[in-house]
């Protein structure tokens, strides 16, 4: 099968975060692990701020990029049910989602627990400690 490339918001988001993960790996590598006399200590805090502050936005923009992933597949796949009326009870069509859709359902939820564990293990809550 022929397949468009850069077509949905999942093609898009992904190559905008896997470039933001080269620039910050190359301006690593560059930065710190390659001994240059020429930078200074004041340039390579720079890097480690800039470093910081892409991070999480690389880190939420994996697990949003997984998680558009999930639901293209599913809108392809069928990930549905007939609707007669309206539906305003969570789970009383549970049943009639497709198993498959079940699963990557769970695996959505799964991403986006982990994300926000991992976010609070990160996050800066006021401690004193000055390398969290």
């Amino acid at each position: 099968l022929d397949w468009m490339h850069m077509w949905s918001m999942h093609s898009w988001i992904g190559a905008i975060v896997i470039v933001m993960y080269l620039v910050q790996f190359f301006m690593g590598m560059l930065t710190f692990a390659v001994p240059r006399q020429s930078l200074t200590p004041s340039y390579k805090a720079k890097v480690l701020l800039v470093h910081k502050y892409l991070g999480p936005f690389i880190y939420v923009g994996s697990g949003v990029t997984i998680m558009l992933g999930i639901m293209e597949q599913e809108t392809w796949t069928g990930c549905d049910y007939m609707v007669t009326e309206p539906d305003l009870t969570l789970f009383e069509h549970f049943n009639e989602i497709p198993y498959m859709c079940k699963v990557s359902h769970s695996i959505g939820i799964c991403v986006l627990a982990m994300m926000m564990c991992t976010s609070f293990v990160f996050h800066n809550f006021g401690d004193e400690r000055k390398d969290a």
